[in-house]
């Protein structure tokens, strides 16, 4: 999604409208690599913590509840960084898992295959964020340990 300001880049004016049909593009993409980033902080290592497909984090129990802890601590973290951060990391990662429900993520194929996950890169990157500025992040770095664990 993009931010309704920019235009295609004049290199890609060549290739049909087919191709970019529903693209948008944005002038500047700091806002939607947080916003990626926090749907995959949430998604990723809580489908491969509880081995299930990416709608399955929608039951109302402790999967829907575990993404909102690691929501909710994002909230409260990213602003530090992107002042103007919207504070909606829930509601964007339930969206996502609404429509991706039947896909597994990359992170559960990993877990599945006993291959090391990518959850250091991706909420340790949180966790080292936080503590490069004084800031606890306890639910990124607790999934942080729990998914290490699971290819070992």
């Amino acid at each position: 999604a993009g931010d309704g300001q920019a235009r295609m880049p004049t290199a890609l004016s060549g290739i049909d409208d087919v191709t970019w049909q529903g693209w948008q593009w944005c002038t500047d993409i700091t806002l939607r690599q947080w916003q990626k980033l926090a749907i995959n902080a949430i998604i990723n290592p809580l489908t491969a913590l509880f081995d299930c497909r990416n709608g399955a984090l929608l039951d109302q129990g402790p999967r829907q509840q575990a993404m909102a802890a690691l929501a909710q601590e994002l909230d409260h973290l990213i602003p530090h960084w992107l002042p103007q951060w919207p504070g909606h990391s829930m509601a964007l990662a339930e969206q996502v898992a609404a429509q991706t429900a039947n896909n597994i993520s990359s992170m559960l194929a990993d877990a599945r295959a006993g291959r090391i996950t990518e959850v250091n890169y991706i909420n340790g990157y949180v966790v080292r964020q936080a503590r490069a500025h004084q800031l606890d992040a306890p639910e990124n770095d607790a999934i942080c340990a729990r998914i290490s664990t699971l290819h070992d």
